[in-house]
């Protein structure tokens, strides 16, 4: 697994990263975006991403995971301070976070855009089996129609979840050559996606990595942000990248 974190033209990086290993081999990545500098968008990721276990095994332990990070970051304002402040004005942040074990296999669950992204370990042409998870307001705009601490609960559509689909075509990848799983708050993925391609966003993530750089999760990583730094940064930036294969969950 890696992480990497970019500061960009914000005066604090709010964004906070989270990689955890167990001995064995299950693995959890998430990264959380303090909003671009709402009032406390820092303490909201950082509690969020505290309040996360060490690890994640199916879909219902994963929805708790989330729920129980909302809570924690709901909990930085007491319930009658709450009702005093406008809504733009309470500590929030996004969430993407995604977990691996030998028994449960593969989970993913994300609120607000901060996205995951899915990608062969061996590059093609056009990425043709590259996928990523659709934040909500949608690839143009970005608008953000929920947040961990808008809300005291987060109600079911609030949250997106990983298909059926998507966890078999995952796993079919990574049992034909391997899968880089990237987890991105929107300060990373932006400077790469373009509102205006029609297709998959992962893939334009992808145009960038030669399989030289598919290699490790670190490689692509660093890969990954300095290109986006390249580019240029409009916003902190923040990453996490798990190597899933035919035989184990990720790579020291």
């Amino acid at each position: 697994m890696a992480t990497r974190l970019e500061i960009g033209p914000r005066a604090e990086q709010q964004d906070r990263v989270a990689a955890r290993l167990d001995d064995d081999g299950s693995w959890l990545i998430a990264v959380c975006d303090g909003l671009g500098g709402h009032p406390r968008g820092d303490e909201a990721a950082e509690a969020a991403i505290t309040a996360l276990p060490q690890r994640i095994t199916g879909r219902a332990e994963a929805e708790a995971a989330v729920r129980d990070a909302n809570r924690a970051v709901c909990a930085l304002v007491p319930a009658d301070e709450r009702e005093r402040l406008m809504e733009w004005d309470l500590p929030m942040t996004t969430m993407c976070v995604v977990a691996w074990t030998p028994t449960g296999g593969l989970c993913g669950a994300w609120v607000g855009d901060s996205a995951i992204f899915v990608l062969p370990t061996q590059a093609s042409d056009d990425d043709s089996l590259a996928w990523s998870s659709s934040p909500h307001g949608g690839w143009s705009g970005h608008a953000v129609n929920s947040t961990l601490g808008w809300h005291p609960e987060l109600g079911d559509d609030d949250i997106g979840w990983f298909t059926d689909s998507q966890i078999a075509g995952t796993m079919h990848m990574a049992a034909a050559a391997g899968a880089l799983i990237v987890a991105a708050t929107d300060g990373l993925y932006e400077p790469f996606v373009s509102p205006y391609a029609t297709y998959e966003p992962a893939a334009q993530l992808g145009e960038t990595l030669a399989d030289s750089d598919r290699a490790t999760a670190d490689l692509t990583a660093q890969k990954l942000m300095a290109e986006a730094v390249t580019i240029g940064l409009s916003d902190n930036a923040a990453m996490a990248v798990a190597r899933i294969g035919t035989t184990v969950g990720t790579e020291p």
